[in-house]
């Protein structure tokens, strides 16, 4: 096999090997140093994937509560495993921007876990990767002085039938639990049956050695409002009407983040990024203590890439 020591790191089966030669030593170590690994021309099975992934991590996240466990949105589980889910939409054709995984959440994956079913044809549809800390080393001064000044404040309301969806409960105390193990704030109104939360949390997330990174949900949420404003969110999700929003983004006086600060994170995010194409069988790990991710667009609605999230043991 060959290594390659780019972002991601990628190790390239030769010719008769499998996954199980793969050391999970190395791939953990990749994780840890690298922020990414992509796996590939090995084939391997869905059986292989999750074989690889328990030997590296443990605490296996069902998406309880993700903030796009919404309407057409929604990931649905795969196989018997409860922990395998498809990607974010009924279809995976829209792009979908730099992000760090639930972080309008306290308790975040520590891992992403990505598997190809079936890659797009015709072009487009690979995840993107970047590195927290480049991306933010690579922002114009203004910018990072706005957020180092601006927390960001995640809203989410959810009607009756979306909160069932979104925390998979009829219990109101259930989706209250997990508001107080993730330092967020829960409002229940019993006579309109709607949840609302409020989470509050620095843009720039600062590591224990006390070095920084940009690592936030903030541009996925941001244009799925803009979206939705400007009457296209249907047409782009394949629903049936533009509904509002579950997930807003403001600061954490309820100010609008402004374009031009989204637009910024955005451009520089695009320099800083990776693509990684898929083949069947290949498999992409990634930090997300560390590393954003994201989706390129795609015109094949049969793309199908399976993810798990985990925490490292």
């Amino acid at each position: 096999m060959t290594t390659s020591t780019d972002m991601p790191l990628r190790i390239t089966a030769a010719e008769g090997q499998a996954l199980g030669d793969v050391d999970p030593a190395d791939v953990r170590k990749a994780l840890d140093e690298s922020g990414a690994i992509a796996l590939t021309g090995f084939g391997a099975t869905l059986a292989d994937f999750v074989t690889l992934g328990n030997a590296i991590c443990d605490n296996w996240h069902d998406y309880r509560g993700g903030g796009f466990r919404f309407g057409s949105l929604d990931r649905r589980t795969v196989d018997t495993e409860a922990s395998i889910l498809t990607a974010t939409g009924s279809t995976q054709t829209f792009p979908i921007p730099l992000h760090g995984e639930m972080y309008y959440f306290k308790d975040r994956p520590g891992v992403l876990w990505f598997y190809c079913e079936i890659p797009p044809s015709g072009g487009g549809g690979e995840t993107t990767v970047a590195d927290g800390k480049a991306l933010l080393d690579g922002l114009p001064p203004d910018v990072l002085t706005y957020l180092r000044a601006n927390d960001l404040m995640y809203l989410r309301r959810l009607e009756a039938a979306d909160w069932r969806q979104a925390y998979m409960t009829d219990d109101v105390n259930v989706i209250a639990r997990i508001c107080e193990a993730n330092d967020t704030v829960l409002t229940y109104d019993a006579e309109t049956d709607v949840v609302e939360t409020t989470f509050v949390t620095p843009a720039i997330i600062r590591d224990p050695d006390g070095s920084e990174r940009l690592i936030s949900s903030l541009l996925p949420v941001w244009f799925g409002e803009q979206i939705a404003e400007a009457g296209t969110a249907a047409e782009i999700l394949g629903e049936t009407s533009n509904r509002t929003p579950p997930l807003v983004v403001r600061t954490a006086t309820g100010d609008r983040i402004p374009a031009e600060i989204v637009h910024a994170i955005y451009g520089t995010g695009i320099l800083q990024e990776t693509k990684v194409d898929w083949q069947p069988g290949d498999i992409l790990a990634v930090n997300n203590l560390t590393t954003l991710h994201g989706r390129a667009e795609s015109t094949d609605p049969d793309r199908l890439i399976y993810v798990r999230m985990g925490n490292l043991r």
